[in-house]
């Protein structure tokens, strides 16, 4: 699994907190991945590009509902962008569509 996080400043004293995943994100993961919270409290959005991501389990799910939760629960602003159709499918099943911005790979507006 591979993790990166970095920060981008939008201006007006915001700043976005982009996460890149590759791989597979599961109970292994958990350490690394909640590295964000190094970040996610200067931080007003939250993007996450799954266009590295090979699979997710169960664990996953709970884990970006932390992320949601620490990032201001109902009010967060978290786009997941790239995910692969099949990891859509999931999220549309367990209804992570309703609580999250999701866009999968080759979405056309």
């Amino acid at each position: 699994m591979t993790i990166m996080f970095r920060e981008d400043n939008t201006g007006d004293n915001k700043k976005t907190l982009h996460i890149d995943l590759a791989g597979h994100l599961d109970i292994f993961s958990h350490e690394q991945f909640n590295n964000y919270k190094l970040y996610i409290d200067e931080c007003n959005k939250v993007v996450i590009n799954m266009s590295g991501l090979e699979h997710l389990d169960s664990s996953s799910l709970g884990l970006l509902l932390m992320l949601r939760e620490r990032a201001g629960g109902t009010t967060a602003n978290i786009e997941i962008i790239n995910c692969s159709p099949s990891i859509f499918k999931i999220f549309t099943a367990v209804k992570f569509n309703l609580l999250f911005n999701i866009t999968p790979k080759n979405h056309t507006s």
